[in-house]
């Protein structure tokens, strides 16, 4: 059935993330950046509020085609090529929480409720719901700093582009006129690639940047990424609608009704298994040598400046603490001792099951899981239309 394996990955893959995520948010160790109680207690509120984790398993599989050798060394990936990807699966999903806590607030779509329980700015209040919105993305860009200016670079397109997408869905509610409002269509679809997209694009990419991926292969995951994304946010909407939440402005079918939603639908989800081509395409062009040699230069190179001080200008770089008591250890020339991320590893991540499955059998299960999902809703919701 389309879906299964792809369900399958998310249980596998969970542990790793939340385990990417407990260590993010573990400031132990670090007295002088550690968040008050209140705070802290609000970031693990607003992380630990259930969901799917779907952009970072989106990171964790675009990595995993770069990175098959897994199967080839006894089901075991090397601490460094572990350590590297939890640092920009916490990074994508710390940011996809900051863009949750804000969004839920009273001046933007003012929700009470996220998934299921109160929404932050209820459980706690508006102005610790800010500042722990804040909190999560700088913690984002931290993380993703230690990985590599790439990593960073690479977030803040996604976060920026992401924002846009917001302001237009704003503007559009608000039947506001202007270069930020949604009008038709492709307006609608322009909206949803930078607000949904552009993070499913950058989770993509991160995974690919980490292991070394060329500009060829970069683009294939970043059209790949916002596609799904788009197709994803039609289904979103769909099961919105079903539930009786589709009131928004800035959903599909009440916006642009079942006949565009399905055209918008059939383009994103065409456009993103051609992606999945290019990018196996443009893979084999490289050569499987070359990808291979590419991922470990990039991860032996970037894995230096995470615990290390910066040699010129003896400044320490922070490493992100861990929740389990490793040691410190001292940053080269600073002076001052922080914490080192743990590793981890295979027995513990179970990032090792389904060795033997196709490098993208994860993203080609999902692009027919949500089509054929979304699909249907959509004739229901005809169906229901011309009765």
């Amino acid at each position: 059935m389309p879906g299964d394996f792809y369900r399958a990955r998310l249980a596998d893959n969970l542990g790793f993330v939340e385990m990417a995520l407990i260590d993010a948010l573990e400031f132990r160790g670090n007295g002088d950046i550690a968040a008050s109680a209140r705070l802290e207690s609000a970031m693990k509120y607003a992380m630990f509020s259930g969901g799917r984790r779907l952009r970072p398993n989106f990171t964790i599989e675009s990595w995993r085609f770069f990175n098959p050798v897994g199967a080839g060394r006894g089901g075991a990936y090397r601490p460094t090529e572990v350590k590297l990807l939890s640092y920009v699966v916490s990074a994508i999903e710390l940011s996809h929480h900051f863009s949750l806590t804000h969004d839920d607030l009273p001046a933007m779509d003012d929700d009470d409720k996220r998934r299921g329980r109160d929404s932050l700015h209820r459980a706690y209040d508006e102005a610790t719901a800010l500042l722990a919105g804040d909190a999560l993305l700088t913690l984002a860009f931290w993380r993703a700093a230690a990985a590599s200016p790439e990593a960073v670079s690479e977030l803040g397109y996604g976060v920026m582009r992401m924002i846009r997408g917001q302001a237009m869905d704003m503007a559009g509610a608000d039947g506001a006129d202007g270069a930020d409002g949604v009008s038709g269509a492709d307006g609608w679809r322009d909206m949803a690639i930078r607000k949904t997209g552009a993070l499913f694009g950058t989770a993509c990419v991160l995974g690919g940047l980490i292991s070394g991926a060329n500009s060829r292969q970069v683009a294939a995951l970043r059209k790949y990424g916002e596609n799904a994304g788009v197709a994803y946010q039609v289904l979103d909407d769909l099961n919105d609608m079903r539930d009786g939440d589709g009131d928004g402005a800035s959903n599909i079918v009440k916006s642009l009704g079942v006949i565009e939603a399905d055209k918008i639908l059939r383009k994103c989800c065409g456009d993103a298994r051609n992606s999945l081509a290019m990018l196996e395409n443009a893979t084999e062009d490289a050569g499987d040598e070359g990808v291979a040699r590419a991922a470990t230069l990039s991860a032996r190179r970037r894995l230096r400046p995470p615990t290390g001080g910066v040699r010129k200008r003896n400044i320490p770089v922070h490493a992100p603490p861990p929740p389990d008591g490793t040691p410190p250890v001292t940053s080269r020339g600073a002076g001052e001792r922080h914490p080192r991320m743990p590793v981890g590893g295979p027995k513990k991540t179970g990032l090792t099951r389904f060795a033997d499955a196709e490098p993208l059998s994860f993203h080609r299960d999902f692009m027919n899981y949500v089509h054929k999902s979304a699909h249907k809703r959509l004739l229901g919701f005809g169906i229901n239309l011309l009765r």
